[in-house]
C-alpha cells in the first residue's frame, strides 16, 4: 500500500490469524508515530437539541493535509449517515452559539460541527 503522507510503499503488520483478511491501512507506522490526531469531543446543550462539536487541532505540517482532509472525510460520511446536520468550520466561535439554536430549533434536529480549532 502507499502511505497517504509520505507517498512510500509500507507493508501493514499483521498478525498470523489475520493473514486471510483484508486490511485497509493508510498511513504507514512511522507517520502515524509522527500525527496524531488530538480529536476531542464536546456536547453543548440548545433549547431543544445539542450541539456536538468535533475539534481537530490544527497542530500540523501542511505536508499532512492530505491524510488529515482524508481522515476528515472518513469522520463526515460517518456523521451524514445520522440524518441531522453537520457544518465545518475553521473555528468554532462560542458566539454563534445563537444562531446554530435557532437553525436546531427550525430543522429540528441535532447539529453536529467539525471544527479544525
Amino acid at each position: 500500500m502507499i502511505c497517504k503522507v509520505c507517498h512510500e510503499f509500507f507493508a501493514p503488520k499483521r498478525r498470523f490469524f489475520e493473514l486471510l483478511k483484508s486490511k485497509k491501512s493508510y498511513i504507514c507506522d512511522s507517520c502515524l508515530k509522527k500525527i496524531k490526531l488530538d480529536l476531542t469531543e464536546e456536547v453543548l446543550p440548545l433549547s431543544k437539541h445539542r450541539l456536538i462539536i468535533f475539534h481537530l487541532y490544527d497542530m500540523f505540517d501542511l505536508k499532512y493535509i492530505d491524510y488529515l482532509a482524508f481522515e476528515y472525510s472518513k469522520i463526515y460520511n460517518k456523521l451524514t449517515k445520522i440524518n441531522d446536520i453537520v457544518i465545518i468550520v475553521d473555528e468554532f466561535k462560542i458566539d454563534m452559539i445563537n444562531i446554530y439554536d435557532y437553525i436546531s430549533i427550525l430543522l429540528d434536529s441535532d447539529i453536529y460541527i467539525l471544527s479544525f480549532k
